[in-house]
């Protein structure tokens, strides 16, 4: 009981931008959608910046700044308009790459570039960045464990939350197109060997039914 009494009393003394911050997270997650990333998905090669490692048998290794060419899974559900929440687990993993791609015609003749047609969040040898791999995450204590995506297609943005914390790390600007069919799919990380990265199903409070 008193344990209890305790857990109440953190959640009144929060301050308002701890409030605010979590506040932000639950609505994020309000719109939390299943999404399917496995082995039978597609593959894509995306050039990311400053992540070398992030699969041992990567084809273009790289220095800690140089970048490196890694194989994503692309999940199976594309979205061209709304507000769409997953959460991914990496568990303890110090290199992996998450985020979505947008889909166009002549991807195959032009390439796939970051801030253009891929926005991502890495984790490279224990160090996160964004996807033009200029910009690190401030480290605070936090476990990583668990990052929550929110692709906002009525904004224009990609957030990143620290889903375990409830606090958001990154926004990234998105560079949308005019053709209104343009799709954006979430992708992970390809690794061999290994459960993790991995989408987390994300439980969502259903409506009670009118008796």
């Amino acid at each position: 009981m008193e344990e209890a009494k305790s857990k109440l009393k953190k959640r009144f003394d929060l301050k308002p931008s701890r409030l605010k911050a979590e506040l932000d997270f639950w609505e994020a997650r309000s719109h939390a959608v299943p999404i399917t990333v496995n082995p039978d998905c597609r593959v894509l090669e995306l050039e990311v910046p400053g992540a070398p490692g992030v699969e041992s048998n990567a084809s273009e290794p790289a220095g800690p700044n140089g970048p490196s060419t890694v194989p994503v899974l692309v999940g199976k559900e594309g979205f061209a308009a709304g507000k769409h929440y997953w959460e991914v687990e990496v568990g303890q993993q110090q290199d992996w790459v998450l985020g979505v791609v947008r889909e166009k015609g002549r991807q195959e003749e032009e390439g796939t570039l970051p801030g253009e047609d891929y926005w991502a969040l890495h984790r490279s040898q224990g160090d996160i960045f964004s996807s033009k791999g200029d910009r690190g995450i401030e480290k605070q204590q936090m476990s990583y464990s668990v990052i929550g995506v929110l692709l906002d297609l009525e904004e224009g943005q990609l957030n990143f939350y620290e889903a375990e914390e409830m606090v958001i790390m990154v926004r990234m600007p998105l560079r949308l197109g005019k053709e209104p069919a343009e799709m954006f799919y979430p992708f992970l990380s390809k690794r061999e060997g290994t459960l993790t990265p991995l989408v987390r199903p994300v439980l969502t409070p259903v409506p009670l039914e009118t008796l």
